[in-house]
């Protein structure tokens, strides 16, 4: 028990520190970025942040081993609708589907991807699966914006989804997802264009320092299975 005391403290400085770095790196890129250099060091330093918030706080959090407090855990899940992200979806995606059936096909929906890309042995296989190691890298830098423009959204509006399997969608969430999305879409993209006069692409880049990540840890750079049968190397 002593041990746990002496170790809590660690969670708050984790809890604080990673979302404010992630709001300072945004202001000194509107307060300094007529400095290009300055600017594009903040936002991909949120880019970076984007991952170590969602992995060191918000992924804690929606386990509730953030804090003690049930309430604050709650709270601060809700710090992933701030990054873009919808939090009553992902929650649903990740604790009722990923962690109830893991590497399930058809149950855990963190698989539940583009035709393009192949993960479970027993998927459909198409021709150009062979040639995924070559073209998946290479569409990796678009995973966040799929994410946040078009995977919540069919989440919400298609019925055929998996969360659909656990969950009836409260009225209220939908309200939230555009609001939240809209938030997004202003402090990243208009208040820098209003105050800094750079393009909406421009305003994106740190979006770019996430997926690679994300391309290492799923290890799809592993050659790919050349008939249906075959063991896809990336499916662990």
């Amino acid at each position: 028990m002593a041990r746990a005391k002496k170790e809590f403290p660690d969670f708050y400085y984790k809890a604080f520190l990673f979302p404010v770095f992630y709001l300072l790196c945004y202001c000194v890129g509107i307060v300094a970025g007529n400095s290009r250099a300055i600017l594009w060091t903040s936002y991909s330093l949120m880019g970076i942040l984007v991952d170590l918030n969602f992995l060191n706080v918000i992924h804690e959090a929606v386990h509730h081993t953030l804090f003690r407090n049930r309430t604050l855990n709650q709270l601060f899940v809700h710090f992933f609708d701030i990054l873009g992200a919808n939090s009553y979806i992902w929650r649903t995606r990740h604790v009722r589907m990923h962690h109830n059936y893991p590497n399930v096909l058809e149950w855990d929906s963190d698989f539940e991807q583009s035709p393009m890309a192949r993960v479970f042995p027993g998927a459909p296989f198409s021709k150009w699966h062979r040639y995924q190691h070559i073209y998946l890298p290479l569409f990796y830098p678009l995973f966040l914006f799929n994410w946040l423009f078009i995977r919540d959204f069919k989440d919400f509006f298609r019925k055929g989804q998996l969360v659909r399997k656990v969950t009836e969608i409260p009225e209220i969430e939908y309200v939230k997802l555009f609001v939240c999305k809209g938030f997004f879409i202003v402090y990243l993209v208009l208040i820098p264009k209003l105050v800094l006069g750079i393009g909406c692409a421009n305003s994106f880049c740190f979006l770019y320092s996430y997926p690679y990540r994300e391309c290492l840890r799923f290890n799809c750079l592993d050659n790919p299975p050349r008939r249906a049968g075959q063991r896809i190397s990336c499916c662990r």
